[in-house]
């Protein structure tokens, strides 16, 4: 059902934004990684995932997140 699907993408971006504004990085990219495999071409998301990992440390990972979003 699309509704269903419509409010689990949300929910799930929801929690990565409430994670994000708690400096929470590993779970707002967890919600974000999330997101994207629901929906692959929801760019906010890819966005927000490779910027959690930026904050992480990770900036190699944010980077492949960013060439595999754009493809």
């Amino acid at each position: 059902m699309r509704i269903s699907y419509n409010l689990r993408l949300g929910t799930w971006f929801n929690l990565g934004h409430c994670a994000w504004k708690m400096e929470h990085w590993r779970e707002a990219a967890s919600a974000y990684h999330r997101c994207v495999q629901l929906e692959p071409e929801h760019f906010e998301a890819w966005n927000n995932l490779s910027a959690a990992y930026i904050r992480l440390g990770q900036k190699a990972r944010a980077k492949t997140i960013l060439q595999v979003s754009s493809q």
